[in-house]
């Protein structure tokens, strides 16, 4: 199947940057997201028998996708070190 994305410039730049960072094409990299959302598909992350709260979901991702595109993100790496760090954790 083929599937057509329009992807606005800045999320294109970041996409390829990750994309790049994980050492994956950008086609490739998206197909491995998809694989995992279809992995992890039977788990009720986002609910969808109550459309407020799916309207609440959605408008929650949209602000971090937002952020992300804005540049209001660190590496996971960078992250998890300072969480650790902060609760006595070593891995």
């Amino acid at each position: 199947m083929t599937i057509t994305l329009e992807i606005p410039s800045s999320q294109e730049k970041e996409l390829r940057e990750i994309a790049s960072q994980h050492g994956q094409d950008p086609e490739a990299f998206l197909l491995s997201l998809l694989d995992e959302a279809i992995l992890f598909g039977d788990m009720e992350v986002i609910p969808d028998d109550d459309p407020e709260e799916l309207a609440a979901s959605i408008a929650g991702i949209q602000r971090s996708l937002d952020d992300f595109a804005a540049g209001r993100h660190r590496p996971a790496k960078e992250f998890f070190a300072d969480f650790e760090a902060r609760h006595g954790i070593s891995s």
